[in-house]
């Protein structure tokens, strides 16, 4: 019975590690295919110069900036040989829907604006400052009834990432107004993912795009299972993770979800570079990860493995 056993799990090992290896093999080809496409809200592009005031917006009704404590906090804690030099804009836009946060707080379901605020905030602590004592991330947050008067396309251009919290009804129209008037208007049009949470309408989760991939166009799901290692196959990986940090209704995973956009479509972030997972992204990089863990945890691993306990328990989280 151990024997069979034992045999049973040397078998799953070798399927792992022939698994790795292909992923790599297949993943350091040149070969690559990237389906182009516009934003769903977007309008033709139009060749009109734009101003300064354009191209650096400053949003209505942004959230309060650091105090000097907070970003003293940062710089010293900030342990980079290489200094950074990219950055990373980031938009919550929030709605009037309820936002169903916080069941077990003495203050539960905050409004949406608080939410985005306190998320706009924390944002910017986790990749430090530039030389200059500016955010690496740079985050704002504004409601949606900024845009209700006139569609004011400058509120929202100029950002890498939007998050949409809670936008729903008439809002809608407000923001999808703004998102086309800015991709009329600005060129190239800066806004790399859309993501919206659960709270939206379904019309408005539909537009949800990240990189060159947007939902429903058969053409690119045709390539994406064609070619999984492509541009166009990460960039639905990257939306389907962010899809599923939103729906869990925490500040951490919101964040998270923001971040990984981020270190996907903007620039690297060191707080999410690491991932024990293999995957298509990672290409020769899983077999060096796998070897070093081998070599240094083997025994360890092969007692989770015939512990049905602890089976159990890894089986959960992957889930």
């Amino acid at each position: 019975m151990l024997e069979a056993r034992n045999k049973k799990h040397k078998m799953t090992m070798i399927s792992y590690v022939t698994l790795l290896l292909s992923v790599a093999l297949i993943s350091t080809h040149s070969f690559v295919i990237t389906v182009k496409q516009s934003p769903p809200f977007a309008a033709k592009t139009s060749n009109r110069p734009r101003s300064h005031s354009q191209t650096h917006p400053k949003p209505k009704h942004v959230s309060s900036p650091q105090t000097q404590a907070t970003t003293a906090r940062r710089l010293s804690s900030s342990d980079d040989t290489t200094p950074q030099t990219q950055t990373g804009r980031v938009l919550l836009i929030s709605g009037s829907a309820p936002s169903g946060y916080g069941a077990t707080s003495p203050q539960p379901n905050p409004s949406w604006d608080t939410v985005a605020q306190q998320l706009a905030r924390r944002l910017r602590n986790f990749a430090g400052v530039l030389k200059d004592g500016s955010d690496v991330i740079q985050s704002d947050s504004i409601g949606v009834e900024t845009l209700r008067e006139s569609p004011d396309w400058l509120a929202v251009n100029g950002y890498d990432v939007v998050l949409v919290l809670g936008v729903c009804g008439e809002e809608e129209e407000w923001l999808t107004t703004a998102l086309a008037n800015a991709s009329t208007n600005a060129s190239p049009n800066s806004i790399k993912a859309l993501l919206t949470d659960p709270s939206c309408s379904p019309s408005l989760q539909s537009q949800q795009f990240a990189g060159s991939y947007f939902p429903g166009d058969p053409t690119q799901e045709y390539v994406i299972n064609l070619s999984p290692w492509t541009e166009i196959a990460s960039a639905k990986r990257l939306l389907s993770k962010t899809s599923t940090l939103l729906s869990r209704k925490s500040s951490e995973d919101y964040l998270f979800a923001l971040l990984f956009a981020l270190h996907g479509l903007v620039l690297p972030l060191d707080v999410v570079k690491s991932d024990i997972n293999p995957s298509w992204e990672k290409g020769l990089g899983n077999i060096a990860e796998f070897k070093k863990m081998c070599d240094k945890c083997l025994p360890q691993i092969k007692a989770a493995m015939n512990d049905p306990q602890t089976k159990a328990a890894i089986d959960l989280l992957n889930a």
